[in-house]
């Protein structure tokens, strides 16, 4: 069977064709994990609309389908009967919030929430939980919380950490607000995280239930956020309790970390002291996917920092194509690491 997906319009033409063979990347990833890859996606463009094309020896069964549905670059789903003739493929799925929970807080800095949602994507794919229900997520680098949202689109726990007060506060004021005007019956409160009898940080976590049987039967999602240093914050998660890491190293130096004394760690030892923290909390047969700009550090350094730290990277041709210009001092690129 021959299916193809009309692609969301993408109106960023600084990577247009780059993103184009990404999305190639993220499909070929979920097929690739579901057994379902018969051959290469193809794209086709009509008019200003593009379409990606895949062959099925067998239909796509209810998780395919609302795995597609999840895909960044996802607008429409046709079976394609004949040459020119698509059938619409109706898909039951129902998201936890909507998209604009990821969209509406904006600030300088905050990374395009499709490419955050890709990013997620690729890490769940190259993952031995994709096809798990209920998933933990961590971004130890959190900002404002895109990727915290992202995840919380997913029905996800999401969990992050974020050294800058402000940026912690405006997250939490944002999602309180939007989980009171969507009328989710929720919880939120604020606190410390003490652990060995020293503060390591202050923290920001919400309870909440879409529906409300679920939320007086206990079926809570969670978000919970840590204001600490992302190279150490032992004791604010279960060990072995995450699923996925996703995270966007800073673009510049300046915001790349400390150690005692105020020394600039660079984006390398910021990565290599990061993931001694980070490893603690991810599951084995979890995935990272780390974003960074190109021109602060090199693909193969960071590489060789996962290997370091015991980790499977992805490094076949296809993960070549996950590099895109965003501006003239960014380009940014992406890294898939296992832990097996």
């Amino acid at each position: 069977m021959k299916y193809t997906i009309l692609m969301r319009p993408n109106y960023n033409v600084a990577y247009h064709e780059a993103y184009v063979n990404m999305c190639q990347v993220e499909l070929k990833s979920l097929l690739t994990a579901y057994n379902f890859l018969e051959s290469e996606p193809t794209i086709q463009e009509v008019n200003k609309a593009t379409y990606m094309t895949f062959e099925s020896e067998v239909t796509l069964n209810a998780n395919v389908l609302k795995s597609i549905c999840r895909l960044s670059f996802f607008y429409a789903l046709f079976q394609i009967v004949e040459k020119d003739l698509f059938k619409p493929i109706l898909i039951e799925y129902a998201p936890d919030f909507e998209e604009d929970l990821s969209i509406r807080l904006k600030y300088n800095g905050k990374t395009n929430e499709v490419i955050t949602r890709m990013m997620m994507n690729l890490a769940l794919y190259h993952s031995d939980f994709f096809d798990e229900p209920h998933l933990k997520l961590l971004d130890p680098l959190c900002g404002k919380g895109t990727t915290l949202f992202e995840a919380m689109i997913n029905g996800y726990d999401a969990y992050g950490v974020e050294k800058d007060k402000k940026h912690v506060a405006d997250l939490g004021t944002y999602i309180t607000r939007y989980i009171k005007d969507a009328r989710f019956k929720h919880t939120n409160q604020r606190g410390k995280l003490i652990h060995n009898r020293k503060t390591i940080g202050e923290t920001f976590e919400l309870q909440y239930a879409k529906e409300k049987d679920q939320y007086k039967t206990g079926d809570l999602r969670e978000l919970k956020v840590l204001r600490a240093d992302t190279t150490n914050f032992e004791g604010a998660f279960r060990h072995n309790s995450m699923h996925l890491i996703v995270t966007d190293l800073p673009y510049g130096v300046q915001h790349s970390g400390k150690e005692k004394g105020e020394k600039t760690i660079g984006l390398s030892g910021l990565l290599d002291q990061g993931l001694t923290s980070w490893d603690l909390y991810l599951k084995k047969g979890g995935a990272i996917a780390i974003s960074w700009n190109i021109y602060t550090d090199t693909r193969e350094s960071l590489i060789q920092i996962f290997e370091d730290h015991g980790y499977i990277v992805m490094k076949d041709l296809e993960m070549s194509k996950l590099e895109h210009r965003v501006s003239q001092a960014i380009t940014r690129d992406i890294i898939i690491a296992y832990k097996g």
